[in-house]
């Protein structure tokens, strides 16, 4: 954990490119004060900044120790408040993560589906991707697909 761990500056204005860069693979697991920290900073950049958090808690890095419980509890606070229209997906997807599960690849697909309609939520469409072994060339093609979209607009 040592040498991924992330020492936090106090909060200043950083945008959504920035915060994403910064927990990508070294969210604070163990320290509460700091992960409550960045949950509350999240909801003030963005509904993707949300979702970043979100994909730290599914899917934390090699070497993190971040036991389920632990990010159980941080995946309800991140919750708590938070409004957008594809938090409930993704949100019961990170949660099935958490607690070992792996969708299944037409449940993936499915997710990846609903998750269309809502341009630029990268970190969303991650998670849901990462959530299955399925097929990896019908989950890329439709990976691939949805980016496509998101980026001709």
């Amino acid at each position: 954990m040592g040498d991924h761990m992330v020492r936090w500056p106090r909060f200043s204005v950083m945008n959504e490119a920035e915060f994403c860069d910064r927990i990508d693979s070294c969210f604070p697991w163990m320290d509460h004060v700091q992960a409550v920290a960045l949950i509350e900073l999240s909801r003030r950049i963005s509904p993707e900044a949300v979702f970043a958090v979100l994909h730290e808690l599914a899917r934390p890095g090699r070497y993190a120790d971040a036991p389920a419980p632990t990010r159980r509890r941080l995946l309800e606070l991140l919750g708590d408040g938070f409004e957008h229209p594809a938090k409930s997906i993704t949100f019961a997807v990170a949660g099935r993560m958490i607690d070992g599960e792996q969708l299944s690849e037409q449940e993936a697909l499915s997710a990846m589906c609903a998750l269309e309609e809502h341009s630029g939520m990268w970190s969303a469409l991650n998670t849901v991707y990462f959530s299955s072994d399925g097929d990896v060339e019908r989950l890329d093609a439709e990976y691939e697909r949805i980016k496509a979209r998101w980026l001709a607009t």
